[in-house]
């Protein structure tokens, strides 16, 4: 166990090494979700929920003005 937890540390600290800083924070995000993912401790019904928002059915259709 205290191998994948070194290569993960390895894998973050080498990645980040070539992010700019505003990418950083994107990929450490996504690592942290694929690990507990991994896991099984993500909720992958409010992970998705997360990601892509809620679906509203009953929005009227918006018109564009012609031309």
């Amino acid at each position: 166990m205290q191998v994948l937890s070194h290569l993960r540390i390895l894998l973050i600290r080498y990645t980040c090494r070539g992010l700019f800083e505003k990418h950083k924070l994107l990929f450490s995000f996504h690592m942290c979700a694929k690990i507990l993912e991994a896991s099984g401790k993500l909720n992958m019904d409010e992970y998705s929920f997360f990601l892509r928002g809620g679906v509203v059915s009953n929005i009227p259709a918006v018109l564009l003005p012609a031309g």
